[in-house]
């Protein structure tokens, strides 16, 4: 095929025009579906209206309809992050001998291949192997190889789809390649699980050799699935718009995003460069992103002109479908998928309702980006308390412990559904998953104060820099995920987002002189920049995710492989075994510096206005409902 970027063009358009001797290729994605089958909440123990790939399945099933009377060729795929997301994946990927609904569902929907995401590793090589061979089609990783000889077979590195495509003049085969390529921070992030194993190259290196090779090997039309997101991801060392460079590659042409859980087409990216937000293209390659858990389905139709010796992309349709629109009832669920997940949801939920144990207060996790937050809270102690009885009889016990812990469930694009939040009373199994969505271990280093106050600096770029009496400012930047904000249990400190930033989230050194930080200190005296700790850590941060200064030269002690979740459920279980005063701070770690006359926006979930009064470092002055959630609007650094 000659190769040229295509131009936007009407769906009407297209169909008139597939009557006259082109072709169309539609390409229907999924992407980051966190394991959101059934369109239920098993947190919650109850349907979920708005996500789930069986509202996803009627929407295919009318797509598919449709390229058929446009004599289209489809090809569903889905762009990776599948396996890990709700307890749904927890209690499934322990079932040796029971089929897994993911790859059940891929099946019965009739995937025509599948590229991987980072979160697909969580759960380790063995259960991510053992998986894979359920698949019915083809898995698919451009970037990412096996280390020995033994390796298994379960993915490749690239796949060519060849189609019989019917013209006046008579049959014309096309070619379809398909690359797909996982984040290569991957290897750091769950590092613990993969190094010596598998080995990954830089998405772009990847990228620019396959695309060329596609072509030399006849391919008419490639398709990139890319598990990386539009703009440039602060918190990744690298800094680089992946998507944007990936379309600067000749030999591209379609990209399936995802990663970020934006979405694309829409305004979600409607101030990005180069990008056409509005009909859906990057650099003039078209594609999607159709966000996260099920609430999408993305879909692009190239229209192919095929009466020429080659094939030649003259225009494209980018768009995506989802299971909720505005003021219109949900999709409904395609009755078969239910019927095919039914006996995984009912072990699940059987699963899920083990009792854990009792809590005598609520817990919940609607202000973790910017005050009192309980569930960090309990998982700090839970951990702390876990270590402590590791530690015992080793060099490292006379040391003092912290636990370092990030907020779990602040999604404000869940719709102010993306929170903890479990009242008084008995706990179960299913309450201890909410609070720990990441199969993340328990791991410690040694770290310094020295070192403590860099990380503790480092937290801060998630807060935009406040002009101090000024009000109607947004606090948190949008840009940084929620989840880079680690607070340190154990100590205490102030916060004061009006000064500049010392770190970007990429670990980059913004400012030698810039402190956000000040009055850090441990048992009531200011920290000692030389005095030693030990600090209860996720394996996501102790291998090096978000990049933090003041962990890359930490020294590690090692642990028997104990879950997060288990220190909790412990924790809850076994009141007896509680180790006393691990943290001995008087309260709660930190609070904002003073600022008068200075408010701030923050957005958060549903039921933030009933615990009010948790809130510290601010006074409430109002609240409004905005269009997923409630945004708060907050005095800062004046406490109650």
């Amino acid at each position: 095929m000659t190769y040229r970027r295509p131009t936007p063009t009407r769906p009407e358009d297209i169909a008139a025009m597939s009557a006259e001797g082109r072709h169309v290729l539609r390409l229907l994605t999924t992407t980051d579906l966190h394991m959101n089958l059934d369109g239920y909440d098993y947190c919650a123990d109850r349907v979920n209206l708005h996500t789930g790939l069986t509202r996803i399945a009627p929407l295919i099933d009318t797509a598919r309809s449709e390229a058929q009377t446009l004599g289209a060729t489809v090809l569903l795929l889905d762009n990776g992050d599948g396996l890990q997301g709700t307890p749904m994946a927890d209690v499934m990927a322990a079932q040796f001998d029971a089929p897994h609904p993911l790859m059940q569902a891929f099946a019965q929907l009739d995937y025509s291949a599948l590229g991987l995401g980072n979160h697909d590793f969580n759960f380790g090589l063995e259960t991510l192997t053992r998986i894979l061979e359920q698949a019915t089609c083809p898995v698919v990783v451009s970037n990412l190889r096996w280390v020995g000889a033994d390796a298994p077979t379960v993915w490749r590195d690239h796949l060519i789809i060849e189609q019989a495509v019917p013209l006046p003049e008579g049959d014309k085969t096309l070619r379809i390649g398909l690359i797909s390529f996982i984040p290569d921070e991957v290897m750091v992030w769950d590092s613990h699980l993969l190094m010596g194993r598998i080995e990954t190259d830089p998405i772009l290196d990847s990228a620019r050799a396959w695309a060329p090779r596609l072509r030399a090997e006849g391919c008419d039309v490639v398709v990139a699935l890319v598990h990386a997101g539009l703009g440039i991801q602060e918190h990744h060392a690298d800094e680089v718009d992946v998507l944007k460079e990936l379309a600067r590659i000749d030999g591209i042409d379609a990209m399936i995003g995802g990663h970020t859980h934006k979405r694309f087409p829409g305004k979600d990216h409607a101030d990005l460069d180069g990008v056409d937000a509005e009909n859906g293209s990057v650099g003039g390659v078209p594609t999607v992103m159709a966000g996260h858990s099920g609430a999408y389905l993305g879909q692009i139709d190239l229209l192919l002109d095929g009466r020429g010796p080659g094939w030649i992309c003259e225009g494209y349709h980018s768009r995506l479908l989802t299971v909720a629109p505005h003021n219109s009832s949900p999709a409904p669920e395609d009755p078969a998928l239910v019927q095919l997940l039914a006996p995984a949801r009912s072990l699940v939920r059987d699963a899920l309702s083990a009792p854990v144990g009792h809590i005598a207060y609520h817990i919940h996790s609607y202000f973790g980006n910017f005050g009192f937050d309980p569930a960090m809270e309990l998982i700090a102690r839970s951990s702390a308390n876990a270590l402590d009885i590791l530690l015992q009889d080793t060099e490292w016990a006379d040391l003092p412990i912290l636990a370092a812990t990030s907020p779990q469930g602040s999604d404000f694009e869940e719709g102010g559904r993306g929170y903890s939040d479990i009242p008084p009373g008995p706990v179960s199994l299913r309450h201890v998953s909410d609070l720990c969505a990441f199969p993340d271990a328990l791991n410690a280093v040694v770290l310094t104060g020295a070192d403590l106050a860099e990380w503790l600096e480092h937290s801060t770029c998630i807060f935009e820099k406040i002009t101090p009496g000024a009000t109607g400012q947004r606090l948190l930047r949008p840009s940084v995920p929620p989840y880079e904000f680690d607070v340190i249990f154990g100590l205490t400190y102030a916060i004061d987002p009006s000064q500049p930033a010392r770190y970007a989230a990429s670990g980059r050194l913004l400012s030698r002189a810039a402190r956000r930080i000040s009055d850090i200190r441990f048992n009531g005296a200011p920290l000692d920049p030389k005095a030693r700790f030990v600090v209860a850590l996720s394996s996501y941060r102790a291998n090096g995710g978000g990049n933090i200064k003041g962990l890359r030269d930490a020294a590690h002690i090692h642990l028997p492989r104990v879950l997060v979740s288990e220190t909790v459920r412990t924790y809850l279980h076994h009141p007896g075994e509680r180790r006393p005063n691990i943290l001995s701070a008087p309260s709660y770690p930190w609070r904002f510096a003073p600022c008068p006359g200075t408010r701030v926006e923050v957005s958060t979930g549903l039921g933030a206005t009933d615990h009010l009064n948790m809130l510290d470092g601010f006074r409430h002055v109002a609240a409004r409902v905005a269009p997923h959630g409630r945004t708060l609007d907050l005095t800062l650094g004046m406490p109650e």
